[in-house]
């Protein structure tokens, strides 16, 4: 029987998106705009970092999603972690 078993770590929303004006957008879909090879690799890179356990995928349109506090959280939390690490 497999078990689910809850986790304390960080989860990770990647967002990748099309956009010239980076006022509108839509989501990529795996292997129509953006080969599925590159979200793997995006994912196996964030899994890397300490901390995190799992990587979502965000697939709204912009408007009426939003990109910078996603972008800005992230670039914190690796910084943090990345502190972290370096002074553990």
């Amino acid at each position: 029987m497999n078990q689910r078993i809850p986790s304390c770590q960080r989860s990770v929303v990647v967002q990748p998106f099309l956009s010239q004006d980076f006022v509108t957008g839509l989501p990529t879909i795996p292997d129509t705009y953006l080969p599925q090879e590159v979200e793997d690799k995006m994912v196996e890179a964030v899994l890397t970092v300490p901390g995190i356990s799992r990587v979502l995928y965000d697939r709204t349109a912009k408007p009426p999603g939003t990109t910078k506090w996603e972008l800005f959280d992230l670039r914190s939390l690796l910084r943090q972690m990345i502190s972290a690490r370096s002074i553990g």
